[in-house]
């Protein structure tokens, strides 16, 4: 969907994609030592596949399968350090499309598990370690918005080095983990990462959360997510505003949040602020048409399919 902002250009909200997926799966113990044998020495023959080291340590056997016609890369590694499951991979389905989706279960199914792990197997068995579902917001940077959590914990906000302008929102971050949580300026991370940006250079926010501990045939059941997040996009100074005395509240609702803002304005204009931000978290943020297409993406993507 769409709306405007404050010059008349359009701002584009597109339907939530998968950015990174991490699946693990149990593997029968006579089927171990010949997955073991083939991802060591697999490198050494197909050229493309590379020996990879893993920086956090978790897997023994690592290797790199390389999508030629897409160019992106799929981890497969085995041999946990831990009791977990004893297979994983993790891919960026968005990147790969659904060809390369397709080609990447071939592969897994032929040269990696010889036929006994194809992917209705995966889909069956598979557990999400990790799954990044990104919702991208096209001609807006995360400057422009007021963005919120549940309240549930802390919200850390970045601001950039030289712009000094808000880069990045963790939101909801308990004590003792990471946020699960985030709204960022991802044409500025393209940049700052050497990567082409997208969409032509324009202004690109995204906003993203990572889900964790599911049975993979079960995505489509899962919550809508980015009901947990609002993002807020105020375009228009409220009718007989002070444009001045609006972006000042627009600031302190980024720093304090929406309500203690409000309660420091004069009773008058109390209403009239409340009632263009309500307008405007309409524009902006609608969770419910974000996920209407949810499963029809799983499908078209071929996450959720066989072939």
């Amino acid at each position: 969907y769409e709306y405007k902002n404050n010059k008349g250009y359009k701002v584009s909200i597109l339907y939530p994609v998968i950015d990174k997926l991490s699946v693990t799966i149990p593997v029968d113990p006579e089927d171990r030592k010949a997955i073991d044998e083939i991802l060591m020495d697999i490198h050494k023959n197909e050229e493309d596949f590379s020996s990879v080291s893993d920086k956090k340590k978790r897997y023994k056997i690592n290797t790199e399968w390389t999508d030629k016609k897409t160019g992106q890369k799929v981890l497969i590694q085995c041999q946990p350090v831990h009791a977990v499951n004893y297979l994983r991979f993790e891919l960026n389905p968005a990147k790969l499309g659904p060809a390369g989706m397709s080609r990447f279960k071939q592969m897994f199914e032929n040269s990696i598990t010889v036929g006994n792990y194809p992917y209705s197997r995966v889909l069956k068995e598979g557990h999400i370690r990790r799954m990044d579902i990104a919702v991208d917001m096209i001609n807006v940077t995360p400057h422009e918005l007021i963005i919120s959590g549940k309240g549930t914990g802390k919200s850390i906000k970045f601001l950039g080095k030289d712009s000094n302008e808000l880069e990045t929102v963790y939101l909801d971050k308990p004590q003792t983990k990471s946020s699960n949580k985030m709204v960022y300026n991802k044409l500025q991370e393209q940049i700052d990462k050497g990567n082409e940006p997208s969409y032509n250079e324009v202004l690109h926010t995204r906003a993203e959360y990572n889900h964790e501990g599911a049975p993979f045939g079960n995505i489509p059941n899962i919550q809508n997510p980015f009901k947990k997040i609002t993002v807020i996009n105020p375009v228009f100074v409220p009718e007989g505003g002070d444009d001045f005395v609006w972006h000042l509240f627009l600031n302190s609702c980024r720093l304090k949040g929406i309500e203690a803002s409000l309660s420091l304005l004069p009773t008058q204009l109390r209403g009239q602020y409340r009632k263009a931000l309500e307008k405007a978290t309409e524009d902006t943020w609608q969770p419910e048409k974000l996920w209407e297409k949810w499963e029809d993406y799983l499908i078209k993507s071929k996450v959720l399919t066989n072939d």
